[in-house]
């Protein structure tokens, strides 16, 4: 099949990505109806040229890529007890303006799969030579690198948001079971 193989990041989703970029950003085809502007029966113009020119647009795609130490991500135990060990944790971010960004299918799977590609190498360097991510980044840059620096967690608040989660997951089930809870009860009555 010709793809890739790739050891850290899951091949991309081309056609995701199609079904967004073609929903957020303004069609260029000739024959689009909702650009010509149509006259109403009154002789005004309808709302269509208006409500395309006041749509908000996709203007930027976003690349992330996220570096865990040991090549270890976090897991769906960690997330459902709500505490995972404090790790730092690289985020790598590039950001490419639509313009460069191509619309076709055969032209956005193939950027795609270099993007891709690409963080397979970051990734690869930060888990055999411990290299940040941002330093196998040779890209021209259209917005500025922020400074790398650790995120402090108040413990406080991170306690509170603990409580919280915990709460919440024993009202839930609570109330789920409940009725079930009544009716054993009812039951094992007339047992004991």
């Amino acid at each position: 099949n010709q793809l890739p193989v790739l050891q850290h990041v899951t091949l991309p989703r081309v056609g995701a990505l199609k079904v967004i970029i073609d929903n957020l950003t303004p069609q260029t085809t000739a024959n689009k109806d909702s650009l010509t502007p149509q006259t109403t029966a009154n002789g005004g113009s309808s709302g269509a040229q208006e409500s395309q020119s006041n749509q908000k647009t996709l203007k930027w795609i976003i690349d992330m890529t996220v570096g865990y130490p040991g090549a270890t991500p976090y897991n769906s135990h960690g997330m459902f007890v709500g505490y995972w060990p404090p790790r730092k944790v690289q985020i790598h971010y590039r950001v490419y303006p639509m313009s460069d960004v191509p619309t076709d299918r055969e032209g956005l799977t193939n950027w795609m799969y270099k993007r891709y590609q690409e963080k397979e190498v970051f990734l690869q360097e930060f888990y055999t030579k411990s290299k940040p991510l941002d330093e196998s980044d040779e890209e021209k840059r259209y917005m500025s690198r922020i400074e790398r620096r650790d995120l402090e967690m108040d413990v406080i608040v991170a306690s509170l948001c603990y409580l919280f989660h915990v709460c919440s997951f024993i009202f839930f089930w609570y109330y789920l079971y409940s009725p079930v809870f009544r009716i054993l009860g009812f039951f094992l009555s007339f047992i004991f």
